[in-house]
This record gives C-alpha cells, sequence and structure tokens, in this order.
C-alpha cells in the first residue's frame, strides 16, 4: 500500500470483478488517482482475461470487468467480445477421450468398434 502523509490525500481503491458466466469478485482492488486510472484499469484487465479463457471454451466469448468504488458502489463498466468464425472447414482434433471408458480414440474410429 502506498504510505502518504496527513496533508496528502490518500489515492482510493478500486475493485475490478469479472462477470463471465458468473461474477469473480476482486477482493484486493487496485489504486486509481482518478476515473482515467479506473477506465485505464479495466482497459488492461480484459485482454488478460479473455488471453486465459479464450484457448479453451469456444468461438464467441464475451467478457465484462465492472469497477466499484471503496463504499462498493459500480463507477465503471467495460466489455470485450470475442468472435471467431470458421470460413473453411473446421479442423478435427487429432484424438478425443472416450466420456465412458477415459480411452482416447480418433474422431474416424466407429464408436462400435
Amino acid at each position: 500500500m502506498r504510505a502518504w502523509s496527513e496533508s496528502e490525500e490518500p489515492v482510493p481503491r478500486y475493485f475490478f470483478d469479472i462477470v463471465d458466466g458468473g461474477p469473480r469478485r476482486d477482493d484486493t482492488g487496485t489504486e486509481c488517482a482518478g476515473m482515467a486510472d479506473v477506465r485505464g484499469a479495466a482497459m488492461k484487465v480484459l485482454p488478460d482475461i479473455a488471453r486465459e479463457e479464450i484457448p479453451g471454451d469456444g468461438d464467441r466469448r464475451f467478457f465484462t470487468v465492472v469497477a466499484r468504488d471503496e463504499a462498493g458502489e459500480a463507477v465503471y463498466t467495460a466489455t470485450l467480445s470475442f468472435a471467431g468464425i470458421w470460413l473453411k472447414d473446421r479442423p478435427k482434433r487429432a484424438a478425443q477421450v472416450d466420456a465412458v471408458s477415459g480411452s482416447r480414440r480418433r474422431p474416424s474410429d466407429r464408436e462400435d468398434g
């Protein structure tokens, strides 16, 4: 936490909750000197979250961050969307795991074989 003198106002802390199917509450927060810093922090966190989440879960995703002040009041929100569209045949996965046996099989293997 940043040290400050009695003549200096403390820097307010804002909390950046991620909404992606279910809320992920920020309990730590980030010090921001003003609303431009709040916006900048929200803009920074969205691509980081998307980079972690997009590869494993589909071609359409929305990531929303809601910034709250120290009183818990929402002061800013931003949403980043991702939409991937196959322009040719979708690639097949090299192997899939059979849900019942747990063994690996190729997509071309017959279900009865």
